[in-house]
């Protein structure tokens, strides 16, 4: 029995009465939610066109339309948004948090057959609340990622799921602030952190309820109120410790289920732009934004115009406050991948935080691009040609400085490759999956060819064993893609290099008078081909005989798994006689 003043409550209603707690105003943004969606046979979510402007990007494709959930300027204005983009992300962390709480599995329309990502317009959005499932009660659930990258706007999703199945929630989306929706409508809990029995009332009437909290800039950890609950918690934070230590307050003290967003692609933040109420970055903005600058829509779609204003208020300064405190670029990755060091706002603005394989309910953070990596390593570390060997090496082991490794990597193989006789290189198999082609090697097998160095200063792909004779001299040229238009553009026996270190289409290529040898440089265990570049060297160079390599580090022994490189299934179909390789960099 429930108690207040020695009374019982026979009914929710009559504890909301007993304790005064108010009935929202009928105008209000969360009781009008409750009247469209509480138990409503409707769809919380609907397919909306995706449209671009004439000059939109010709390489990135897009679907025709999205999934959206409708918002009003009450609820949404905040984000500067009138509609919340279902990221496929979304979808993910909700097939997860499925599987955690539920007390069986269940057969579901959201499962998928594999780990690649799956194509818009094959998402079924049904919803999972309102089937015949069992959930555990009081479980503690964190979703956490970079910041600007949707996860309070997945608590939008959720409430809408969560009120269609006609579920009791509390949402904390203020200090001081818990809204109640129950079957009586929405109230407002005042007060609340100052009635701890309460909690225990309230979780004995509803006990699956679900708290949903928005751990932002006013609120810390939950309320009290809500810790101190036995409902289940889902708290949307950052990756600090300060915001998620509140799990260790509640029984059981296990520390919970952590759950981490993927940072947003180009592509997504295309389609997401198009659903700002203020004026957004064009898709060429935000393609210089990604190609150099942290994967976050809300910084992208407010910084996306004045690039070079960021960068020197947020980025230049601070790494020069960092280069005075004399730390190192692995001593800074380790601290923040803790991650108990604050930095102020600076790691955010460098790292991103990225589930890991393959059940992804870990992450790690990792420096976002190549451009960030070389501002770090080059102001933290001094970087020149005499340490970057030794660095690199350095940076391979400490995972956050990941992409600072490839940016080491990608320049000593351009400077290696120019001088050294040979390369082992290994043929890469494909396996197809459902809509993607993976390619691999056995790092235990033998190399089956040699990429060669001839006394001519030609790069050739030779079987085994390679030929005796003296490496000769590579000729180089670093070119923008404005000075190559057409085969005519080109010279024999030279490996072009991009001027922009941060090129989407490749890394480099050799071209040796009549073939290319296209060469792609990561550290990353699961790459995308970038078809692009294949497409350049095909459409607009006119070469038809192209051969792929991937360089890679050196895997060790025993080798780790091999990493994978993936490429759309059509597009692959128009690129079958393309011979693949893997070249494991060392010295």
């Amino acid at each position: 029995m429930n108690y207040w003043e020695g009374q019982e409550f026979q009914s929710l209603e009559e504890w909301l009465h007993r304790y005064d707690y108010p009935a929202l105003d009928p105008l209000d943004w969360a009781q009008r939610l409750w009247d469209a969606i509480w138990g409503s046979s409707d769809s919380v979510f609907t397919r909306d066109d995706i449209t671009r402007s004439s000059d939109s990007l010709k390489d990135v494709d897009l679907p025709d339309s999205c999934w959206i959930a409708k918002g009003s300027p009450d609820e949404l204005g905040s984000f500067q948004t009138n509609a919340i983009y279902i990221r496929e992300d979304y979808l993910r962390i909700l097939r997860q948090i499925i599987s955690c709480v539920e007390v069986k599995n269940h057969s579901t329309s959201m499962d998928v057959d594999d780990n690649e990502p799956r194509g818009d317009a094959e998402l079924q959005i049904l919803n999972p609340f309102t089937t015949t499932r069992e959930f555990k009660l009081g479980q503690a659930i964190i979703l956490t990622g970079s910041p600007g990258i949707g996860k309070t706007m997945f608590l939008h999703v959720l409430l809408r799921l969560l009120l269609q199945a006609k579920q009791s929630i509390l949402l904390q989306i203020a200090p001081e602030e818990i809204l109640l929706f129950s079957e009586f409508g929405v109230h407002e809990l005042r007060n609340a952190d100052n009635r701890s029995r309460a909690a225990v009332q309230l979780y004995n009437l509803i006990p699956r309820a679900w708290c949903l909290v928005d751990s932002n800039t006013h609120i810390i950890e939950p309320s009290l109120f809500i810790v101190q609950s036995s409902f289940t918690i889902v708290v949307a934070a950052s990756p600090r410790a300060e915001r998620q230590d509140w799990v260790w307050k509640r029984p059981p003290s296990d520390g919970g289920i952590k759950l981490c967003f993927k940072p947003f692609t180009l592509e997504e933040a295309i389609i997401s732009a198009q659903f700002q109420i203020r004026t957004h970055p064009t898709e060429h903005q935000l393609k210089y934004w990604f190609d150099r600058f942290i994967p976050s829509a809300r910084t992208a779609f407010t910084w996306a115009r004045n690039p070079q204003v960021y960068e020197a208020w947020r980025l230049d300064a601070s790494l020069d406050t960092l280069h005075d405190k004399k730390l190192t670029a692995s001593r800074f990755a380790v601290d923040f991948a803790c991650p108990v060091q604050a930095f102020d706002e600076l790691p955010h603005h460098i790292f991103a935080h990225y589930p890991d394989a393959p059940d992804e309910l870990t992450a790690t953070c990792q420096i976002a691009t190549r451009y960030l990596a070389d501002k770090v390593i080059t102001k933290l570390d001094e970087l020149t040609d005499d340490n970057r060997y030794d660095l690199y090496r350095t940076y391979l082991s400490v995972l956050p400085l990941k992409v600072a490794a490839g940016s080491c990597l990608e320049i000593l193989f351009h400077q290696d490759v120019q001088t050294r006789h040979s390369w082992k290189l290994r043929e890469m198999q494909s396996s197809t999956m459902r809509s993607m082609v993976h390619y691999t090697f056995d790092a235990d097998e033998e190399p089956s060819h040699h990429l060669v160095l001839k006394v001519c200063g030609t790069l050739d792909v030779c079987p085994n064993p390679p030929p005796s004779y003296e490496a000769g001299k590579l000729d180089v040229h670093h070119y923008n893609h404005e000075q190559l238009r057409s085969r005519q553009d080109l010279k024999p026996n030279v490996l072009y290099i991009p001027t922009a270190r941060n090129e989407s289409t490749l890394d480099s290529f050799f071209y040796n008078g009549e073939s290319a040898i296209l060469f792609q440089i990561t550290v990353a265990s699961d790459h995308g081909i970038k078809a692009s570049g294949i497409d350049f060297i095909r459409t607009v160079l006119d070469i038809n005989t192209v051969t792929y390599i991937a360089v890679i580090p050196l895997l060790g022994s025993p080798p780790r798994h091999s990493p994978k490189f993936l490429i759309n299934k059509k597009l692959h179909s128009q690129y079958n006689d393309i011979q693949y390789y893997a070249l494991q960099y060392s010295r």
